[in-house]
């Protein structure tokens, strides 16, 4: 599919740079611009890792008569690739997941005595018993509870072990 077009004078224009310049013409579909501007051919799109490089249209030109465009994959600066992958690693964490995947979780991470001690030690009975129905009666744990928040404190536990507890609880098969 071609995305860009050579006019006469050299330009590259894009298919809304050519309907702009022609406004009383009627274009077929699929777009074909009129005479005047040759199709800009790009090179094959080489295999890349969207996460830390991308891909880089070099400029047009004329090869056998065609005009052609090179593609080259150049690595994105450490700020994205740090930013990629963070939201690759968030998108792999489930916001919810069952309280039995929850508690099997927190029992091959070695927390679950922790956890029990975290609720037997809130000093207010009110809260205590809140805790113990969040425990042990919630069908599904939110990875945004309140709860499982002042748990993880703790704990010690960082988001990003919390996110970790999270994936494995989520890929349990019970």
């Amino acid at each position: 599919m071609i995305s860009l077009w050579i006019d006469k004078e050299g330009r590259q224009m894009s298919e809304a740079d050519i309907r702009a310049s022609n406004p009383l013409t009627v274009f077929p579909w699929p777009f074909a611009p009129p005479d005047g501007y040759d199709g800009v051919i790009d090179d094959e799109a080489p295999d890349h890792d969207p996460v830390t490089e991308q891909l880089v249209c070099g400029e047009p030109a004329q090869v056998d008569g065609q005009w052609r465009r090179s593609i080259t994959v150049q690595p994105l600066p450490p700020e994205v690739v740090a930013d990629n992958l963070e939201r690759a690693r968030l998108a792999r964490v489930p916001q919810m997941v069952s309280r039995a995947q929850v508690k099997v979780a927190l029992i091959q991470a070695g927390l679950w005595a922790q956890v029990l001690a975290f609720v037997a030690a809130i000093p207010d009975p009110v809260e205590r018993a809140v805790a113990e129905v969040t425990l042990h009666d919630t069908q599904e744990w939110r990875r945004d509870s309140p709860f499982l928040a002042s748990a993880a404190a703790a704990l010690d536990l960082s988001e990003a072990q919390l996110d970790e507890l999270f994936i494995t609880a989520g890929g349990l098969q019970l």
